[in-house]
């Protein structure tokens, strides 16, 4: 199938390549992505930071302020906390090797947990992106998912310095019918396609066997939409990779769907994804809308 550029982008859509004034989160060196200390911008943000650098330096068995040097996930895992005024992300240092590793590395997949505390601001007062407002303000295919789609960018902005290069009715793909990618994104110069779904079960727990269906489900979705949507990218510019971004209400569910991942998914869906698991800490309305 010979991919139809023209088709795929109108002249003032944007192209995706590393941002002119690299930040925080947008750095070209991968390695001051995570590592490159923590940022606070307000008492409350502090106070998260001060008490997972606590919990960070217990669990390593180091002094206050020392590095830590665990290297797999037998040995106890050091947090790593941006903290911002409205919001503060949570992820330990094993599993930010892992995402690093699957941003950069084609062939790199796994399973990401991370941990979004809105430091008990309402939904309505965190300051969104300009490309999350951009998700809220547009229609999408259907259903009840704009204020998981558009929170799910704000936490790769946050995380990862994404910037929004096509919402859910934008993304073209041929042939037309099939599964869709809810947006594509810009990482690290590179084009990713993003799927979000919620893990839940109504009126009872979320057992191990809905997340293996869950999982299975979307990821071969994700991979027939990958195809149709390279279809219609330029040759120079194809997708990546695609995430997974999988909302959990609590710990015990995210934990529910990583060992779904783990035991569960076959190599062959695994491949050419990331799973990205989200604690929404205090944001219900991720799962009511």
């Amino acid at each position: 199938m010979t991919r139809n550029s023209d088709l795929a982008r109108t002249e003032d859509s944007p192209r995706c390549a590393f941002p002119a004034k690299p930040g925080a989160f947008n750095l070209k060196d991968p390695s001051k992505w995570f590592y490159g200390g923590y940022i606070h911008s307000s008492a409350k943000a502090a106070s998260v930071v001060v008490n997972a650098q606590a919990r960070s330096n217990a669990s390593c068995g180091k002094a206050k302020g020392a590095n830590c040097t665990h290297s797999n996930d037998r040995e106890p895992a050091c947090w790593q906390v941006r903290a911002f005024s409205d919001l503060a992300l949570h992820f330990n240092d094993i599993d930010g090797r892992k995402l690093l590793d699957g941003l950069t590395k084609r062939t790199t997949h796994g399973v990401i947990t991370t941990y979004l505390n809105t430091l008990s601001n309402p939904l309505a007062h965190i300051q969104m992106s300009p490309g999350a407002q951009r998700i809220t303000s547009e229609p999408n295919a259907g259903g009840n998912s704009l204020v998981s789609e558009a929170l799910s960018f704000e936490v790769l902005h946050r995380m990862l310095g994404a910037g929004l290069l096509a919402t859910e009715m934008e993304v073209r793909y041929w042939p037309e019918v099939g599964p869709m990618t809810d947006y594509l994104a810009c990482i690290m110069g590179r084009t990713f396609g993003v799927s979000v779904t919620r893990a839940f079960a109504f009126r009872r727990k979320f057992t191990l066997e809905d997340g293996v269906k869950l999982l299975c489900r979307k990821l071969t979705g994700i991979q027939n939409a990958t195809y149709r949507i390279n279809n219609m990218l330029p040759d120079e510019q194809p997708l990546f990779k695609q995430v997974l971004h999988v909302w959990a209400r609590n710990g015990r569910e995210a934990a529910v769907v990583r060992r779904a991942y783990q035991r569960g998914v076959p190599q062959d869906l695994q491949a050419g994804s990331i799973v990205l698991i989200t604690v929404a800490g205090g944001v219900s309305q991720v799962f009511d809308n």
